[in-house]
């Protein structure tokens, strides 16, 4: 995640003080290709060995291609998840990069609009 491009990227910030002292910062940019996704994640305690990729840490996206606002997923919508691993469960020809470093992991997700 060194590209100076997500400098100018759309971000927001999560932690919970209460359970952990994990935080992500994940971040936003598109154009005419890919809708992309990166992840600054803070994590001591990185796990990726289970069966179930959604019990390890990695990074999950969920769009609602039509805006419906479902209550439920939808048949348009579509699943996008990796662990740090570079396994990956993604709807479509997604692309993810994961790197490891001294304080967690980051992650960068591509989305082809074709998806």
């Amino acid at each position: 995640m060194n590209e100076n491009v997500w400098t100018q990227a759309n971000s927001v910030s999560f932690s919970n003080s209460l359970r952990s002292d994990n935080q992500v910062k994940i971040y936003s940019l598109w154009d005419n290709s890919n809708l992309y996704f990166a992840y600054d994640v803070k994590d001591a305690n990185l796990e990726a060995a289970n069966l179930k990729l959604w019990e390890d840490d990695g990074g999950e996206i969920y769009l609602d291609t039509l805006n419906d606002k479902s209550a439920s997923t939808d048949l348009d919508d579509r699943h996008f998840m990796t662990n740090i691993n570079n396994l990956v469960n993604l709807a479509g020809s997604a692309t993810v990069k994961t790197a490891r470093n001294s304080t967690g992991y980051t992650m960068e997700i591509a989305i082809p609009w074709t998806v």
